[in-house]
């Protein structure tokens, strides 16, 4: 009679035990609650093989705040904060000073080290924002003169020059060995493109952090006057080039 009594017994405080298991692990779960903060992008940084840093400057205070994520996460982005170089990455000059919206956790644990509570703030989404940083220019939002600046750059890089025409408004004012010409149209553009699109023009180009970009009521400026874009009937064009 104890035997079958303990045979009872033995499952039911199996039962109770895991149940009141379950129960402690559901109370003492912290609640996950995302936080948002607008930032401006300041670097990456490799902490190891799967792990990335990201610093960035809080547009409301200006105090610097550190984001943990890896590499698939980052390459989700749709704005790229990190550029191929030497088989690894690096911080993309193009986005640097750029403002984001940024959706985050924080993540609490026990430092080994010092024993005391560390907090770290693990990525969940990065969103480009608005500015008014052209408006002296006449562009309400800086995000669509920013878009093509980047077409631009990835054009230039690969010499896509019918994509380059497309993106000029004719007739071109150029200058072209210190003579000021006019290029008529797109065919005649392409036909001069190595003389206009010099290595000044280029290296101007691609070498242009967004941050940088001067606006003035004549328009956006690339380099020291060499590139010259502008809003013309709701779209945007490149109005002047200075190769010299």
């Amino acid at each position: 009679m104890k035997i079958k009594l303990l045979y009872i017994l033995i499952p039911l405080l199996i039962s109770a035990s895991c149940t009141s298991a379950v129960k402690i692990n559901k109370n003492n779960k912290t609640p996950e609650i995302t936080l948002q903060t607008i930032a401006a992008f300041k670097s990456a940084e490799q902490v190891n093989e799967k792990e990335w840093q990201l610093i960035f400057r809080k547009i409301d205070d200006c105090q610097y705040i550190l984001f943990y994520t890896d590499l698939q996460k980052m390459n989700s982005i749709k704005d790229n904060l990190l550029m191929p170089s030497d088989n690894t990455y690096t911080t993309n000059p193009d986005f640097v000073n750029i403002h984001f919206s940024i959706n985050y956790i924080e993540e609490n644990f026990l430092d080994q080290t010092t024993g005391e509570k560390a907090v770290v703030n693990r990525l969940r989404n990065i969103t480009r924002i608005s500015s008014d940083r052209f408006a002296s220019a006449g562009f309400k939002d800086d995000t669509e003169p920013d878009s093509f600046i980047l077409n631009l750059k990835k054009h230039v890089a690969s010499d896509s020059v019918r994509e380059i025409s497309n993106m000029i408004s004719f007739p071109l004012e150029a200058v072209i060995r210190r003579k000021k010409v006019k290029i008529s149209d797109s065919d005649a553009f392409i036909k001069d493109y190595n003389l206009i699109f010099n290595k000044r023009v280029k290296t101007a180009i691609l070498s242009q952090p967004l941050a940088d970009i001067q606006a003035s009521p004549k328009g956006l400026v690339i380099g020291t006057g060499v590139v010259c874009i502008k809003r013309i009937d709701d779209k945007i064009y490149i109005t002047s080039i200075n190769s010299y």
